[in-house]
């Protein structure tokens, strides 16, 4: 009995050994990686602060104009706005790096099977990352919201918290539900080929290349592609904001700034899917289809859901003017109706700029993409709420960014 107690407690101490061992192998494996790419990560650092520094030297003036012509309670409602902003943001980008953690083939976890470790070993080595990606993102997040916006109590910083957890996790499972790997791939390019064939099969039908991606697309987004469907719910959350801020008859730059956050939230289901279709992309160069037919598709399908945007965004200004009975007298219309269709513009901006920006950096990495689009959004966003001639930019950056990107899909 004695000798089977010591056995199992070497056991134990084994085991927690090698999960020690795994565990601070990753943490060294992280800064290897940091210490052999410091050169590109200070580029990307460098290049980030700088882009950091010329949007707020532009914006600052205006900012501080815009805030110092508010209330006391707007300012903070404001403050609180974009800590919610930033929170759930680290609450959803968590989810994803638990993803790209656990699920991928060349994992630890993975890496422990392989070696034959027990599923307790496993599972407590999940908890472990876990933890720490945990606390780099979800720290980094409150970090910025504490020192710069908001000053909260503890146990509503514990609530909140465990209510990012929750919404971590969730997006950590759906990640892995929705489509990806070997067999997603092979499931996405069983489908198009499926799609092409009954389009070919069917020559009465009015049906075209184009229209049949721009319908397998749309088809991915709305009904299989969970996180496509996560950024619609969270632009419906943004749409029912502004209609509140439109309610309450907050100062138009606000409704403005939140009409662009709808669009850049929805045109994150553009970059979320061309990230799903560069995985079975080999598909359709086989089938033939071009770097500018590809890029067709996200044109049309921004036009889609830009018009979408536009039009609910007009339809709910219009709604709240019609039902608070502003009166006619002493009111400039023509004004009026500007701002409405400035708001509106802005919205739908995004999910049309989008395609401009697939294949600059690297079309698999979707967050580079909405970065870029709320960039540049911003920079017209401030444009056009200073005059209409601003849309002229768009012109401009569409031929640079065409030329810069031309017939990378075959590339990509």
């Amino acid at each position: 009995m004695k000798v089977a107690t010591q056995n199992q407690s070497i056991r134990e101490s084994s085991a927690c050994q090698r999960l020690l061992n795994i565990y601070l192998v990753g943490l060294s494996a992280f800064f290897r990686k940091l210490r052999y790419d410091l050169v590109k990560e200070l580029t990307v650092a460098l290049c980030s602060l700088c882009i950091l520094a010329v949007v707020f030297y532009i914006f600052n003036d205006f900012v501080n104009i815009e805030v110092a012509s508010m209330s006391r309670g707007l300012q903070r409602f404001l403050g609180s706005g974009v800590t919610w902003f930033i929170l759930v943001g680290s609450a959803l980008i968590g989810g994803r790096v638990l993803h790209r953690e656990f699920s991928g083939a060349r994992t630890y976890v993975n890496m422990m099977s392989y070696m034959g470790e027990s599923p307790e070993v496993k599972r407590v080595f999940f908890v472990l990352r876990c933890i720490t990606m945990i606390l780099v993102v979800h720290g980094a997040a409150w970090a910025i919201s504490l020192l710069a916006f908001v000053d909260w109590s503890f146990l509503r910083i514990a609530l909140i918290e465990s209510g990012l957890l929750g919404v971590s996790f969730v997006v950590y499972k759906l990640s892995c539900v929705s489509l990806s790997g070997t067999e997603g791939e092979t499931e996405c390019a069983q489908e198009k080929f499926r799609e092409v064939g009954e389009t070919e099969a069917s020559p009465g039908t009015m049906h075209s290349p184009l229209s049949t991606m721009i319908v397998w697309r749309l088809r991915q987004m709305f009904f299989r592609n969970r996180l496509s469907q996560l950024a619609m719910i969270m632009t419906a959350l943004i749409i029912a904001l502004f209609t509140v801020i439109t309610i309450r008859g907050e100062p138009f730059f606000i409704a403005l700034l939140t009409a662009l956050l709808a669009g850049v939230v929805l045109s994150s289901v553009l970059a979320l899917q061309v990230q799903e279709d560069l995985k079975s992309a080999w598909a359709e160069r086989t089938l033939g289809v071009s770097h500018e037919l590809f890029l067709e598709t996200y044109v049309r399908i921004g036009w889609i859901l830009g018009g979408a945007l536009f039009g609910l965004i007009l339809l709910i200004q219009i709604l709240v003017w019609a039902v608070k009975g502003v009166p006619l007298a002493g009111t400039d219309l023509l004004f009026l109706f500007s701002d409405y269709l400035k708001a509106g513009a802005v919205a739908a901006l995004p999910p049309y700029l989008m395609h401009l920006f697939f294949f600059q950096i690297d079309a698999r990495k979707p967050m580079l993409q909405i970065i870029m689009v709320f960039v540049a959004g911003l920079f017209l966003a401030t444009a056009i709420y200073a005059s209409w001639l601003s849309l002229l930019l768009v012109l401009i950056l569409k031929y640079y960014t065409l030329e810069a990107e031309k017939g990378r899909f075959y590339r990509a």
